[in-house]
């Protein structure tokens, strides 16, 4: 009779390192679908040029031969050109962005009191900076899949300097 709460012990353990060790992302109800596993983000301006690559989780600062920003600007009260995000394969090419609603691209500003981003449509890939403040912060791509973040990007540097050096474009100008 000593052994009986031993035995339901390991018993217990046993179902569980079983239950554990055999789970698996296939579930009866919800159909499984491929992570996305980039080797790079890319950021190109309205001419479709790089303006910033992300290879290996590193911010680049020159791509194929040719220099790219390290940091993105925004100028003050007004909007940047527009950006498009594009997602790099490991021979450095462009991948299709998944079209499946199971993936959502999160743009995420670190100090919205600094800058804002300006989509046309949420789910595009593609968006505008706007300046609010002189000063500098960052900003973050973020992939999700099924509600959990796939891949994303470090912390990509943002500008918004003083009114007047960056030639740009009013909010007005910009939707006309």
């Amino acid at each position: 009779m000593k052994n009986i709460p031993f035995f339901i012990y390991l018993l217990s353990i046993s179902f569980s390192i079983i239950f554990i060790s055999c789970k698996d992302e296939t579930s009866p109800v919800t159909p499984s679908s491929e992570h996305m596993e980039p080797e790079g983000w890319m950021i190109r301006d309205e001419a479709l040029n790089p303006k910033l690559v992300v290879w290996q989780g590193v911010i680049q600062t020159s791509w194929n031969g040719s220099p790219v920003s390290d940091t993105l600007a925004a100028p003050i009260d007004s909007v940047s050109g527009r950006y498009s995000i594009k997602l790099l394969d490991d021979k450095k090419m462009i991948i299709t962005q998944p079209a499946s609603s199971d993936y959502v691209l999160k743009i995420v500003i670190n100090d919205t009191s600094t800058a804002a981003i300006v989509q046309d449509l949420q789910a595009e890939w593609a968006f505008y900076l706007r300046g609010k403040n002189a000063g500098t912060t960052s900003l973050e791509l973020l992939l999700f899949h099924l509600g959990h973040i796939d891949v994303r990007t470090p912390e990509i540097p943002v500008v918004v300097p003083n009114p007047g050096p960056l030639p740009h474009r009013t909010l007005k100008q910009q939707f006309n």
